[in-house]
């Protein structure tokens, strides 16, 4: 139901419009069940539909962020490809001028941590209708990938990031990295300037910000799936979740990634999505999977 009402409202249908729908369709699938538009309505509301979308930067999701989020057409506009275009050839220009340069990719991953427990409730009258409803924990975590093939995985936070969290872990990555000259690549995003310019200057290192809508230009993203796929793997019963343990668990599952899948995640990026974009081809994803 959650796909279908996703689908629905990424095409730009509003939420009354997707409930009489979904409804209408549920009737006629099973006559038998009598369920109104109420308890639809309420079944994706409380689930929270917009769950769907797996990279949303920790921002509160609203109808409007899903579907520019989902939608390829309002990704992929003739300015982001051309905003993509001249990232990449500021990027290519750069390394080819600058050969012994390392780029650090740099990005913060969301994790939610769900305890799921099943309720079952209705408006009286209407058939009783089985929802899942969650108790959630939210950590972030502040990763970077560098051509070389190292990985830096240094703070676990309850919710989101800041910029003077994100400005300290950037000094301590900067000492950790040595004194070979960097070419950070991260995104847009708000946390990423006031101070992070200066220090990256400072470090006589260089930054190139990403172009909008276009997640698949860092690798690093790859390296999320690999990351939680690993995570995944290591058996946690949701029930007797520690939060200082997860995040040790965590830690462990960034540890098993191996450098070459870093450099295989690096190199299906630069090779593959970087020609996409120069060729202002419309990306879809391309960045999560190889």
């Amino acid at each position: 139901m959650l796909n279908e009402a996703a689908s629905l409202l990424i095409h730009g249908k509003t939420l009354a419009q997707v409930v009489k729908e979904i409804t209408l369709k549920e009737q006629q699938t099973n006559p038998s069940f009598k369920i109104s538009q109420a308890t639809i309505y309420r079944a994706i509301t409380d689930v929270q539909l917009m769950r769907v979308v797996a990279h949303t930067r920790g921002k509160p999701l609203t109808v409007n962020r899903l579907q520019k989020t989902l939608d390829p057409e309002k990704r992929n506009t003739p300015l982001n490809k051309t905003q993509r275009k001249s990232v990449v050839e500021q990027f290519l220009q750069f390394k080819h001028s600058n050969p012994g340069v390392i780029t650090v990719y740099v990005d913060e991953t969301h994790w939610s941590l769900e305890s799921l427990r099943g309720y079952a409730w209705c408006i009286e009258g209407d058939q009783r209708a089985k929802v899942v409803r969650s108790a959630n924990a939210s950590i972030s975590a502040l990763t970077a990938i560098t051509s070389s093939g190292q990985m830096f995985a240094g703070v676990f936070i309850g919710g989101g990031i800041n910029h003077i969290v994100f400005e300290t872990w950037l000094r301590f990555l900067i000492s950790e990295l040595g004194d070979r000259q960097c070419l950070f690549w991260m995104d847009n995003c708000s946390i990423h300037h006031d101070r992070t310019p200066e220090i990256i200057d400072f470090a006589n290192h260089h930054i190139i910000y990403n172009a909008p809508s276009s997640p698949e230009l860092n690798p690093i993203e790859m390296v999320f799936s690999i990351w939680k796929q690993n995570v995944k793997s290591i058996a946690i019963e949701p029930e007797e979740i520690v939060l200082q343990e997860l995040c040790n668990k965590m830690v462990i599952a960034f540890t098993c990634m191996k450098e070459q899948q870093i450099l295989a995640c690096i190199d299906h990026t630069v090779n593959t999505v970087f020609a996409k974009a120069l060729a202002k081809e419309d990306l879809l994803g391309e960045g999560y999977t190889m």
